[in-house]
């Protein structure tokens, strides 16, 4: 198994966001970030088997270009496990 991590795009200030961090989304400068990120991904040959995302909009908004990008629609609900402050979950693999 190989696993690749890809920050969100560039999102608004938080300085300038009006409401939760969690709905600050990304800006027209991030999105297109994003979307030359996934050519250069599609470039390698990195295609992603499964999309796993963070509950922020802006986390949301740049899986949903991956996968628009790559073609790659294999996801998970995102989960407030890997929600920032949160703590990780153990698992008894018995």
């Amino acid at each position: 198994m190989e696993l690749y991590f890809l920050r969100h795009g560039l999102a608004g200030e938080r300085s300038e966001w009006i409401g939760h961090d969690e709905d600050r989304p990304l800006t027209a400068a991030g999105e297109a970030q994003t979307a030359r990120e996934a050519v250069g991904l599609a470039r390698l040959g990195l295609i992603p088997d499964l999309n796993l995302e963070q509950p922020l909009v802006r986390a949301r908004q740049t899986a949903e270009i991956l996968a628009q990008e790559l073609g790659s629609q294999n996801g998970l609900p995102p989960t407030n496990n890997s929600a920032p402050g949160s703590a990780a979950r153990s698992c008894d693999a018995s």
